[in-house]
């Protein structure tokens, strides 16, 4: 079987996502922690109890996440580099994968300094922010440069990421742009109905790049408009919870806020299919996960124009080209009545089977380890 040691966050959801394609197939992944998890995503110990041969998570991995990154606040991640240099150098394996570049991608390039006789073939995968915000910080540019010049294979799901890396000098090989976490199957979407909606719904993280607040003072502008539609903020941070109530109990709009994590998969999918419109702002992204569900789903994005959602959609979305409380608020407008038409809420169904079909999302998964 081939071997990969991949690096990223085993509490993610992305994570999970890529180690779903290979589950019972000929490729045996070393998981080694980038970030300071509490505890496993459930999909990745699921994943790890139920194929014990293709997901290999050393036991002391589990608990060190956490302790071995504060270690590191103070160490500069030298601790880390060690670990994983002495992983890589115990089992020899064909890839070393980053998953996601500030923290896997950096500890990766750390580690391989160390290293002087074991040779292997580095890939890299690029996450929504990881090029496009860091890049104007010098020193994070200077990591991105040098990271790049010693990465094999580089995976971004953005054509603007790739130009991006391009840029900052890269030359190696370049997968097909797909989305990391996973892909649609279409006998798992609906049939979009021609009846109106009535819901709204707005990602509701606030900090660092997300901008969930702005978005809410958008509701205050139009909130005669919207006043007969429920709002539903989901993935609310604790100011983005404390914004809410204070809009709420300003506009008497009905607001409903549900912290991260409180909503199951499931009940994501109910609520885009509820909603005539999904709003997302931030200063930086990819993708956005959020906004291809809710096209899939038949809710009109209102996206900043900081994602590359311009490769998603033109004219069936509204890409936000600032970030202000009044560009918001005509754009949950300008969606309202895009979804008036059902044939934007089909053209973007259509878009993500064309470029995030399940099928075609695994086979260039699948791609990545056969170089």
């Amino acid at each position: 079987m081939t071997r990969v040691v991949l690096i990223g966050m085993l509490d993610s959801v992305h994570f999970a996502g890529w180690l779903k394609h290979f589950a019972g197939l000929g490729v045996t992944f070393y998981l080694f922690p980038s970030s300071p998890h509490r505890r496993l995503h459930p999909d990745v110990k699921e994943l790890a109890d139920d194929f014990p041969k293709n997901f290999v998570l050393p036991r002391h991995h589990i608990f060190l996440g956490l302790p071995a990154w504060f270690i590191d606040r103070f160490l500069r991640d030298h601790f880390r580099s060690f670990l994983l240099s002495r992983l890589l150098r115990r089992i020899q394996p064909k890839f070393a994968h980053a998953l996601e570049i500030q923290h896997a991608g950096y500890l990766l390039a750390k580690a391989k300094k160390r290293l002087e006789s074991v040779s292997f073939s580095t890939v890299l995968t690029n996450y929504g922010s990881d090029i496009y915000w860091f890049r104007q910080f010098p020193s994070h540019r200077r990591n991105l440069i040098e990271l790049l010049a010693h990465t094999d294979y580089y995976l971004a799901e953005c054509s603007r990421d790739v130009d991006l890396a391009r840029e900052l000098g890269y030359s190696g090989a370049v997968s097909p742009v797909f989305p990391n976490s996973g892909g649609f199957d279409k006998d798992d979407l609906p049939k979009l109905a021609a009846e109106a909606r009535g819901t709204i719904a707005i990602k509701g993280y606030h900090g660092w790049v997300g901008r969930a607040k702005t978005a809410l003072d958008s509701l205050e502008l139009v909130r005669k408009e919207i006043n007969e539609f429920r709002i539903v903020v989901y993935s609310a941070n604790l100011v983005t919870q404390l914004k809410a109530f204070s809009v709420k109990k300003r506009t008497g709009l009905d607001i409903q806020v549900f912290k991260k994590g409180n909503l199951s998969r499931l009940q994501m999918r109910e609520l885009f299919m509820q909603s005539a419109a999904y709003v997302g702002v931030s200063l930086s992204d990819g993708i956005s996960t959020s906004m291809l569900e809710a096209m899939a789903f038949g809710a009109i994005p209102v996206q900043t124009a900081t994602s590359c959602c311009n490769e998603w959609f033109e004219s069936s979305g509204v890409a936000l080209k600032e970030i202000s409380a009044q560009a918001v608020a005509t754009g949950i407008l300008d969606a309202i009545a895009l979804s008036q038409d059902p044939k934007h809420r089909l053209a973007n169904q259509k878009t993500v089977l064309d470029k995030a079909a399940q099928r075609d999302v695994a086979e260039n998964a699948l791609a990545t380890y056969s170089l």
